[in-house]
């Protein structure tokens, strides 16, 4: 049946309309505005249990904007083409924005006030919900300027690193690279291109991969103008913010500390022998003395042999959580059956895939789009894992803690993959779906442990060569590039000159006011791995164990959450345990080809 196959989004909201949704929307905003000002203006003196009502007043209040920007947002990419799409869209827009600088932005600094005139209320226990909010509040108050700075920043930034950024990525979107495919030259656009470096054909992919880094190339003046005012402001921000290192920023974004990222990014760069090996035995399969650098993100098969229908598909995810466990089974069955997933391609339909949480039904809305290929089928196992863990974080947090750092929020869904991983293992019925299997999940976990990892350090030798007064021009940062690069690859890959910016097309390297953004899919990666091998050893408790890990949202730090599970995140041996396990799947790869 196709219609379980389109999502049910009725039960969201009552009133539909754009103009019944902006109303609601404005009420929402104009009752948490008057709960924070009234905080604001007794936060002197303000007693435990008066703290703690003001935020469930908040929070009780804010769970119906965040559901009408889930509505929107939901409605708008299921048909873009829609009269009032853009409304959506901008409707979508304000409640997440107003919504995040209200709570993130203006709560976050009177929680810091309070804490500063009161430390001795965090350990009161009326607010003992609230204590790691607390805590990251006052851990960003003194790197908060004065009102009048802020606003000139902004203003700053709006001419100037974010019409940088602007520039740089409206600049991409906007080129047609010209390549020749099958004998036949075409004009397509970059995003087609990078999809094409991932083509079965290698003559496609090496054409493209010719042209559209040949693109960046010839445009080498304007990347790097964007990427230095970028950084170089970033150095300027960090002094005047007060920050301790460059990195300061994205630790108190992640809720992590200094010595755990040392220590992951240090495992990245001498542990990087079990990424090199895997690409020499990518390398030797297409029979290769070096692997081709077109050919890193290159499929192993000419042909897929991936063939499952939807339902298949569906009852295999489906499987592969149950085995795991029985209730997050439940809830994933619950999804299908209340048409809470939307699936099937369709034209207006928006290219893109996530797991919207909703809050206020302690449950998600997924959109994934399945034509048949095993990259649509593990997406939709990892929006599944995404639903999984705000199902457990929404039903055991309040509202303000619901949410988690991004280092930690890609548990549910990489743990996902590999539980659906191990279901379609059971169910192959030859070695060459076997292949395309295990070939499919370690080109991801080396692709975003290493490579991605590899923008980390990129930017940690662009940010050293700042702090020593050095100018970045296109030779440098490409120094740079090649010296980081070599540390992970080392001389496994033969690069053509073009790809020596690969960098370029990394937007994360260019975000303005959100630096070191890359480190935290690594994190994600190896986390993941390591988790599931302690439950390929110790699988009678560990759903127990995870449940519990996916129910921490944000009321702890990842170090405190992953404690609670055995492991300290600040040693090196940790991060090699997910390495470990991954060899492991490597090594059943091996036998196989």
């Amino acid at each position: 049946m196709e219609e379980d196959r389109k999502w049910d989004l009725s039960k969201l909201v009552k009133d539909t309309s754009i103009e019944g949704l902006t109303k609601e929307s404005d009420l929402f905003f104009t009752k948490v505005q008057t709960k924070i000002d009234g905080l604001r203006e007794n936060q002197k003196g303000i007693g435990a249990k008066q703290l703690a009502n003001y935020l469930m007043e908040i929070e009780d209040t804010a769970e119906g904007i965040y559901t009408i920007a889930a509505y929107s947002y939901c409605k708008y990419v299921s048909d873009t083409t829609l009269n009032e799409s853009q409304a959506l869209i901008a409707l979508f827009s304000k409640c997440r924005n107003k919504g995040n600088e209200l709570l993130e932005g203006t709560l976050n600094q009177i929680l810091g006030n309070v804490l500063l005139e009161q430390p001795s209320i965090i350990e009161s226990p009326e607010i003992e919900e609230y204590k790691h909010l607390l805590e990251r509040a006052s851990k960003a108050l003194p790197h908060i300027l004065s009102p009048v700075e802020e606003d000139l920043i902004t203003e700053k930034d709006a001419n100037g690193i974010s019409a940088m950024y602007d520039l740089y990525q409206s600049w991409i979107g906007s080129q047609m690279i010209d390549v020749e495919i099958d004998g036949e030259k075409k004009s397509i656009s970059a995003n087609h291109a990078f999809s094409l470096l991932m083509d079965e054909k290698r003559e496609t992919r090496k054409s493209v991969s010719d042209a559209y880094f040949g693109s960046f190339a010839r445009d080498k003046l304007l990347h790097v103008t964007a990427f230095r005012a970028i950084c170089s402001d970033h150095i300027k921000m960090t002094k005047r913010r007060k920050w301790p290192s460059y990195m300061t920023q994205s630790l108190n974004a992640q809720d992590v500390d200094k010595s755990t990222i040392d220590s992951l990014l240090k495992t990245i760069e001498t542990d990087s022998e079990s990424y090199q090996k895997y690409i020499k035995l990518k390398a030797e399969y297409f029979g290769q003395e070096r692997l081709q650098g077109y050919d890193l993100r290159a499929p192993w098969f000419r042909k897929p042999v991936w063939n499952k229908d939807w339902s298949e598909v569906k009852s295999s995810v489906f499987q592969a959580y149950q085995q795991f466990d029985e209730e997050i089974g439940s809830f994933i069955d619950t999804l299908f059956r209340n048409h809470q997933v939307d699936s099937k391609d369709r034209p207006g339909r928006a290219s893109t895939a996530f797991a919207f949480p909703v809050f206020a039904k302690k449950s998600s809305f997924v959109f994934v789009t399945y034509n048949g290929t095993l990259n649509d089928a593990y997406i939709l196992a990892h929006e599944l894992g995404h639903s999984v863990q705000s199902y457990f974080a929404d039903t055991n947090q309040r509202f303000l803690n619901a949410d988690y750092s991004q280092c930690i929020g890609e548990t549910g869904s990489i743990f996902g993959e590999l539980l659906f991983t191990e279901q379609l293992l059971k169910e192959c019925k030859s070695d060459e779906m076997r292949v395309e299997i295990l070939a499919k999940v370690l080109d991801r976990f080396y692709q975003w442990t290493f490579h991605i990892g590899l923008y980390a350090l990129f930017e940690q030798g662009i940010y050293e060569f700042l702090e020593s007064g050095g100018y970045l021009d296109t030779e440098k940062v490409l120094e740079i590039w090649r010296e980081r690069r070599q540390a992970v690859f080392g001389n496994t890959v033969d690069w053509s000159n073009n790809l020596d910016y690969d960098w370029v097309r990394w937007n994360q390297l260019f975000m303005p006011n959100f630096r070191f953004y890359n480190y935290s899919y690594s994190f994600a990666q190896l986390l993941v791995f390591a988790l599931y091998d302690d439950y390929k050893e110790n699988p009678t408790d560990f759903s127990k164990r995870f449940k519990l890990l996916l129910s921490r949202g944000s009321s702890m730090s990842p170090k405190d959450q992953i404690a609670e599970m055995g492991y300290d995140i600040a040693k090196p041996d940790f991060w090699k345990i997910g390495i470990r396990r991954a060899v492991t799947l490597t090594d059943e790869l091996k036998k196989l080809l």
